[in-house]
């Protein structure tokens, strides 16, 4: 059960979730797991002058999601709280320059389009 730990709203539309998915590993020891869930606007197109939004299809999204887990095994009740912030602190320092960059949601939905996502080789065909 995911409960939400922690909400950051950005400029340019964008926010950023933790939901906290902790749980018991052994005795007083506890696998602490954080799921991050940012909604970004999407951006289907580039110009000259920046990034700019233009009208898209209804078949395409306006806004994208990026998942990613942060967690951290074995760690004592006492310090679950602790643990938990230097995660997010973590991710603010090193994930979120490039989650903010213009250049990031033209990269995400490019990388999430169908013919990208699922592609199958000639010796998966049978496998599936």
């Amino acid at each position: 059960m995911s409960r939400l730990f922690r909400q950051i709203r950005l400029p340019d539309d964008i926010t950023i979730n933790f939901f906290d998915q902790t749980r018991v590993y052994f005795g007083d020891f506890y696998l602490v797991k954080l799921e991050i869930q940012c909604i970004i606007p999407a951006v289907y197109s580039e110009t000259t002058e920046g990034f700019t939004m233009e009208p898209v299809p209804a078949t395409h999204p306006k806004h994208v999601m990026y998942k990613r887990y942060l967690q951290k095994m074995g760690v004592p009740s006492s310090a679950l709280l602790e643990v938990k912030h230097s995660l997010v602190a973590d991710f603010e320092m090193n994930s979120l320059p490039y989650i903010i960059s213009k250049g990031f949601s033209v990269k995400l939905v490019n990388y999430n389009q169908p013919e990208k996502v699922k592609k199958v080789k000639r010796y998966q065909e049978n496998l599936l």
